[in-house]
């Protein structure tokens, strides 16, 4: 009888993640500025956690880290709070903020956990969405590359593994984390495009500054993945299965690690005129921040049956038939 390995393989790193406006609370305290993940919050979204409290960890952060020890993790993924460094965006450095993960960091590693550190996990300071209208504008591109050189500069020496956006291709499909409000679904779906594609120069821009800033840093995408099968076997079921990956997380892939569109997304974008408006040298920024990892937060399997174009759904496409 053959025997099983039970053991995970050394350098195996077990670990846990969350996000920042999922855990920490404090959402107004030590300057932080609000966030949309804050804003939608306040408005009782039921895709949103409580942010004004969550879990408390502003306050318990010590002890939290005593449990992650006592439960034997090698690993903390957590996010910054963008707004929690730079509360308004694109202006002044909140040094509080910079201290409250400095202190984290210094005590993940007491405990002999590493820490590995999001940039972006849904909470865009709204101050961004009040001047630019957030990920529409190239100004909110810039704003982050700043953002990422400061988390860079400042936890760097002790921080290697990096992760730029929590689930972008997740994140760009809910309206209401990356504000887009537009009642007319082609204007809606040109601005998701727009924000899309200034996410990957961000992403891009991001990934050429740790490698610049922080030495033996690593970095890379989560992207929020599936694995779809066809209801039946019949060739269009087939077909609107892979169309499913291909359009919620491969096309993602793509961008991260060559830096363009798959031709199959072009077309898409071409044939329903949303194409992304772009400036002279981002093909040179997207093809040089190809990434170090890419992680995979798997959360299910999905079933899907072919659908046809129609007025309501131009491109067609798959539509959801259980798990």
């Amino acid at each position: 009888m053959r025997q099983i390995n039970t053991e995970f393989p050394e350098g195996f790193l077990w670990g846990a993640s969350s996000s920042a406006f999922q855990i920490e609370g404090g959402w107004n305290l030590g300057g932080k500025g609000m966030t949309v993940a804050d804003f939608n919050s306040f408005k009782r979204s039921h895709i949103q956690a409580d942010t004004k409290v969550a879990s408390d960890f502003y306050h318990h952060w010590k002890e939290d880290i005593e449990y992650m020890a006592e439960l034997g993790l090698k690993m903390y993924r957590f996010s910054i709070a963008w707004a929690r460094i730079i509360p308004d965006g694109d202006g002044a450095v909140r040094e509080e903020g910079i201290r409250f993960y400095d202190r984290i960091i210094d005590c993940l590693l007491s405990k002999g956990i590493r820490p590995f550190v999001t940039l972006y996990h849904f909470d865009l300071p709204y101050a961004l969405a009040e001047k630019y209208n957030g990920w529409e504008s190239r100004r909110c591109v810039l704003a982050f590359e700043r953002y990422a050189r400061i988390c860079f500069r400042a936890f760097g020496d002790r921080v290697k593994y990096w992760q730029v956006h929590n689930e972008q291709n997740l994140m760009v499909r809910v309206d209401e984390r990356m504000n887009i409000d537009a009642a007319d679904k082609w204007e809606a779906d040109r601005l998701r495009a727009q924000m899309d594609y200034h996410m990957f120069l961000a992403h891009a821009l991001a990934v050429k500054v740790c490698h610049e800033l922080v030495p033996g840093g690593k970095i890379g995408p989560a992207v929020s993945s599936c694995c779809t099968y066809p209801e039946t076997p019949r060739p269009e079921d087939v077909w609107a299965a892979v169309n499913n990956d291909w359009f919620k997380a491969e096309y993602c892939l793509d961008m991260h690690q060559y830096g363009r569109y798959p031709g199959y997304y072009r077309r898409y974008l071409e044939e329903r005129n949303i194409m992304p408006a772009a400036e002279h040298g981002d093909e040179d920024i997207l093809k040089g921040g190809a990434s170090d990892y890419i992680a995979v937060n798997y959360y299910r399997t999905l079933c899907v049956r072919y659908l046809p174009a129609d007025e309501l759904h131009p491109a067609g496409g798959a539509v959801f038939s259980g798990q």
